[in-house]
């Protein structure tokens, strides 16, 4: 049976997490240590312009008709079968992707992924929460993790057909009870 985590997706936007004892699973959630996996430093890159604590914030700049700008966590160990929460700040100029991409002990990726857009050209539900586009916005994304779930990496991205696709993100949080 395929688990299509997108199926299953909660999203809540600048709502408190529920009190429960969390562990952050995240190494660099600030992009202070600069650890990502940035795969075109010209249109993925570390910034103080784009931090709203610290010194550092990632950045997307897409300005290429065919790529993407992308940014990918490193793979962080994760429980399968239980809840997760990604949360964090983004201030979004136009459509960028936030994702969880989870993997099996031998880190063969597991089909189906987590994926909510910014503003979310599909659904649409976000494009009414995102209301002040340019401003920092906190968000919050649950989903349950495939049980056969042993990592996880985020997978923050632009859209790959187009130009001018931006945003900054800073202070993410992944975490598990």
């Amino acid at each position: 049976m395929k688990f299509f985590a997108g199926l299953i997706l909660a999203l809540i936007v600048s709502h408190p997490s529920s009190g429960q004892s969390q562990t952050q699973l995240l190494a660099d959630p600030g992009f202070e240590k600069q650890s990502w996996d940035l795969k075109d430093k010209s249109m993925a890159f570390y910034s103080s312009e784009a931090a709203k604590n610290g010194t550092s914030g990632l950045r997307l700049q897409d300005d290429s008709p065919e790529d993407k700008a992308v940014a990918l966590s490193e793979y962080q160990p994760i429980h399968g079968g239980k809840q997760c929460e990604l949360r964090g700040f983004v201030r979004v100029k136009s459509r960028v992707y936030i994702e969880l991409e989870f993997f099996d002990a031998e880190k063969k990726k597991i089909s189906g992924k987590l994926s909510e857009g910014f503003p979310h050209h599909v659904k649409g539900s976000l494009l009414d929460q995102i209301d002040t586009l340019g401003q920092w916005q906190e968000f919050s994304v649950k989903c349950q993790v495939p049980p056969e779930s042993a990592f996880v990496r985020v997978f923050l991205h632009t859209y790959s057909k187009g130009t001018g696709w931006s945003a900054d993100f800073d202070d993410l949080s992944l975490t598990q009870p």
